[in-house]
């Protein structure tokens, strides 16, 4: 027996309607994730040329905010440390693959009374 594969209504294989295929049918391609790294650098690379341009007017400075690249370095480690917190965090509240199973108050599962009756 032969499956066929599932075509779904919009006719896409993989269920992307049109308009998604138009959009954002490029990130498919071989040359997409080097090309995306590439721009981003290129866009950080003209953030820091352009941080040494800028004249900075704080209300009230200090020292260390007057540095160049203070405020991208600021919030990429205010970043990295709120994703480092969150590991701690999900281990404290995972539950067990089967935590939202069935069960009956005695703590047995609902299902081997099923087939016992």
């Amino acid at each position: 027996m032969s499956e066929k594969p599932v075509t779904h209504t919009n006719g896409s294989d993989d269920g992307s309607t049109p308009l998604a295929r138009m959009l954002f049918g490029w990130t498919s391609a071989k040359w997409a994730p080097m090309a995306m790294f590439i721009v981003v650098g290129l866009i950080a690379l003209g953030l820091l040329v352009a941080d040494f341009m800028i004249e900075r007017h704080a209300y009230k400075p200090v020292t260390f905010s007057l540095f160049p690249m203070f405020y991208g370095l600021y919030g990429f480690s205010a970043f990295a440390f709120v994703v480092v917190c969150g590991w701690p965090l999900g281990k404290l509240l995972r539950r067990d693959e089967n935590f939202y199973e069935d069960q009956d108050i005695d703590g047995s599962d609902a299902s081997d009374d099923e087939e016992g009756a």
